[in-house]
């Protein structure tokens, strides 16, 4: 992996990824990593750091940097809603590229919202909604999952329970492609609390749906 692509997932300062641009170009910021999927510096920092790293982005090499999209259409924002540490730089492209970032899916059909409800908090949750409303929660992306599928992946149900409390408990046994709902999701990735949550919600019978 070149220099660039590992400065941008350390916990370093920002002006370590400056002397980088100012000693190699801008190239470096968009140069792939050599994987399938083309990550580049950009795609990282957006992904593990804060909005400093966007903003310096922006400045060395403008704004078309920001809507880079790598081989599977992920674009800049889509990485920073996989950021588990701050949606700081989720809120800074918004405010930089307008909301519409948060709906552009991947070629799979993915969105910063679905992978938002799976890496991020209640809070960014919160902030989407108040960015284009809920209905954004019930698109569909890989294999037909919403961000109910997404929330259920999450290691703690905090997200699902926020998501049933905003659109109902019918979002939980919608089905995917595959006839998988967020039930099925929930059994294989959250613990106990979680299914005694749902049963609570919707009865016992939704553990007997076949998927």
């Amino acid at each position: 992996m070149p220099l660039a692509h590992h400065v941008a997932c350390k916990p370093v300062s920002s002006s370590c990824l400056e002397l980088l641009i100012d000693r190699f170009g801008t190239g470096c910021l968009t140069y792939g990593n050599g994987r399938l999927i083309r990550e580049t510096p950009v795609h990282l920092a957006a992904q593990h750091q804060d909005e400093s790293w966007m903003k310096l982005v922006k400045e060395k090499g403008g704004r078309g940097c920001l809507r880079i999209a790598n081989e599977d259409g992920k674009t800049v924002a889509h990485f920073a809603a996989m950021n588990r540490k701050s949606n700081s730089c989720l809120k800074w492209l918004v405010k930089e590229l307008g909301s519409d970032c948060l709906t552009v899916p991947d070629k799979y059909g993915d969105t910063a919202v679905h992978l938002a409800a799976q890496h991020q908090g209640i809070e960014s949750l919160e902030w989407i909604k108040r960015q284009i409303g809920t209905d954004c929660f019930r698109l569909k992306g890989r294999l037909d999952r919403t961000a109910f599928h997404f929330a259920a992946k999450k290691s703690d149900n905090s997200n699902l329970k926020w998501l049933v409390k905003e659109l109902g408990n019918d979002c939980l046994t919608v089905p995917d492609s595959y006839g998988n709902t967020a039930v099925h999701l929930a059994a294989k990735h959250q613990g106990i609390e979680s299914l005694e949550w749902i049963k609570r919600q919707i009865g016992a019978d939704c553990f007997r749906l076949k998927g």
